[in-house]
């Protein structure tokens, strides 16, 4: 299970044994700040994505929003899964990139499309909504390409694919 901390921006990994155990489950802390952070940066979204073509593996995604870099917010894209042993998930997400977004305050993500391959993602501040493309860089890792945007649409906070 994977809990966001807002206000740290951290994602916790919690390895739970077994359901009924009631002792606290042991876990493990990554931060999803890029480098160099800005003081008062703030994570929003958390989303875990369906694999990219047959030899894919699902990446965690995780909205910063209120960073001051002239690019915008950005999205961190993390790896779950061991490559070599597609059964096993990684005891600690690891960073794969950080994307610039060109959006302020990014508060709704979302996948949509055949097997997630959009996503959508909004400025409450600044940027109106863009969507990008969920492509493969060279090594085989994960990365999102700019499609579209419009920014007249006034500050999204959520969104819904039909």
């Amino acid at each position: 299970m994977y809990t966001l901390l807002e206000l740290t921006n951290d994602v916790i990994t919690h390895h739970w044994l077994s359901l009924s155990n009631s002792s606290k489950p042991p876990h493990t802390t990554v931060s999803t700040l890029p480098n160099p952070h800005p003081e008062g940066m703030f994570a929003a979204e958390i989303l875990v994505s369906k694999a990219i073509g047959i030899d894919g593996l699902p990446h965690l995604y995780v909205s910063n929003r209120e960073d001051t870099s002239e690019e915008g917010d950005t999205i961190a894209i993390f790896s779950l899964v061991d490559k070599e042993d597609k059964k096993k998930l990684k005891e600690t997400p690891e960073l794969v990139r950080q994307v610039r977004t060109g959006l302020r305050h990014i508060r709704g993500m979302s996948f949509g499309g055949a097997d997630d391959q959009w996503l959508i993602a909004g400025g409450v501040n600044n940027g109106g909504v863009k969507i990008f493309k969920r492509v493969k860089d060279a090594k085989g890792e994960e990365d999102l390409e700019f499609v579209a945007e419009n920014t007249d649409i006034d500050k999204p906070t959520a969104f819904l694919w039909l």
